[in-house]
């Protein structure tokens, strides 16, 4: 045989555990509880929930008709929804495309209406990611930072888990939602767009549902032409789901480029704002974890989070009021103090002046998600090849691992972290 045989190696994306997913973990080291959650700045800021807009309650109140709409009729249609918003001194564009999704219609006895032919009434809807996918996101990020969880395929960070993990895990933090309710909220965050770029440049950083991917398996009695009624209202809760994080997620993961912030603390709070606020100040606090205080107006608020805004600003104040106070609720304790200053052109209220007083308890998170991120990238010199690793220091792509470099690594995050507190947060006060 002649001739020159010339051998290349090529470098593909791993499949399986990742140092990434490693470090994604979250396990408290004095008690094994799981206290934190991971959050990405710029994607977990984004105003892309909708709370309360008027088109979203009206659609909700048509979902529940007994008659079903004709699917001819166009103007039932939710519009996308376009918002602004600041983060890290830069404007950001937003656009919500709501989700397109079957329902079954129900009667005002609760059951499932039915044709002349007995077939069930199956209705067209628009849903807007609301507060109940934002809770469910949340759940799946803990999920997610689980030991060995999240896992890596053909490039694409992937969580699996089942309907009942959801469920189950939802009670635990007193949401309660049914496994229709669930299979429905994982649809419409597949299946709505949100489009996240930067002015100026004119740079998108996101185009795709808020997960990339969905797989809700049928069970096996299922026929291959089930609509997606019919698979939302199984009930069954132990198939086999999976989601694939979008680009957004999946970059930060890649480059290990988040921070932690206090999941119990966020499923307490009640008001979907106040999530949104509670997020806003850890990630100001992380920026300058010297900082005893946080400065904010009430129009940076309903920018920002995506309020919608009353026509009547002294009423608005009022629900703004409502939000932050939410902060210093002695279940949630965050904030030590609230120094609130109202602004006024003539007898007319225009805007309102915060300073919040961050209390010794979140500051000390903040602290931890600090540490945790240094150590974080401590492991990625020690594990990862420089030929690996971008001129910042982060990895250019999935770093594959062995179960024996997992528990190392592990072993040395848990070694190198403060220790956890449980202590109980402070009460509110007031300044006015």
């Amino acid at each position: 045989m002649s001739g020159q045989i010339v051998v290349k190696q090529r470098r593909t994306e791993t499949q399986g555990q990742t140092l990434q997913g490693t470090l994604f973990e979250h396990i408290d080291a004095t008690t094994g509880r799981r206290h934190s959650v991971n959050m990405v700045s710029l994607y977990d800021l984004a105003p892309k929930y909708v709370f309360d807009s008027p088109e979203s309650k009206a659609n909700g109140q048509a979902a529940h008709n007994l008659e079903p709409r004709d699917p001819a009729a166009q103007d039932d249609r939710l519009p996308m929804i376009h918002r602004q918003f600041s983060f890290a001194d830069q404007i950001y564009h937003l656009t919500v495309v709501p989700a397109r999704i079957q329902r079954r219609v129900k009667g005002r006895d609760g059951r499932f209406v039915r044709d002349s032919s007995g077939a069930h009434v199956v209705e067209e809807i628009d849903a807007y990611p609301g507060e109940r996918e934002q809770i469910i996101e949340d759940v799946i990020r803990k999920l997610a930072s689980d030991p060995a969880r999240l896992s890596v395929d053909n490039g694409e960070a992937i969580l699996r888990f089942s309907l009942y993990e959801i469920w189950q895990e939802l009670r635990s933090v007193r949401h309660t939602l049914s496994i229709p309710e669930i299979k429905e909220a994982l649809m419409v965050m597949r299946r709505c767009t949100i489009q996240i770029e930067r002015r100026g440049r004119r740079k998108v950083m996101m185009d795709s549902g808020i997960f990339a991917g969905l797989g809700l398996r049928q069970r096996p009695n299922e026929t291959d032409d089930a609509d997606d009624a019919s698979i939302l209202d199984d009930e069954s809760g132990d198939a086999e789901t999976f989601v694939q994080f979008n680009m957004m997620l999946r970059e930060a993961i890649r480059r290990v480029d988040w921070h932690s912030i206090s999941y119990e603390a966020l499923m307490k709070i009640r008001n979907p704002f106040s999530r949104w606020l509670f997020k806003r100040i850890a990630e100001t606090l992380r920026q300058d974890p010297s900082q005893s205080v946080v400065p904010i107006t009430a129009r940076d608020i309903i920018r920002d989070s995506g309020m919608a805004e009353w026509s009547r600003f002294r009423d608005m104040r009022l629900r703004i009021h409502d939000v932050v106070k939410a902060l210093a609720d002695t279940q949630i304790g965050a904030l030590d103090r609230i120094e609130i200053e109202e602004i006024k052109e003539g007898r007319k209220y225009v805007d309102v002046e915060y300073n919040l007083y961050p209390s010794q308890s979140f500051l000390d998170q903040i602290r931890r998600a600090v540490a945790e991120r240094s150590v974080n990238e401590r492991e990625l010199t020690l594990v990862v090849n420089n030929d690996d690793l971008d001129e910042a220091g982060r990895p250019k792509r999935f770093v594959p691992v062995t179960p024996e470099t997992a528990s190392q690594s592990r072993r040395r995050r848990r070694a190198a972290l403060p220790k956890g507190s449980d202590g109980q947060m402070p009460l509110l006060d007031i300044v006015k």
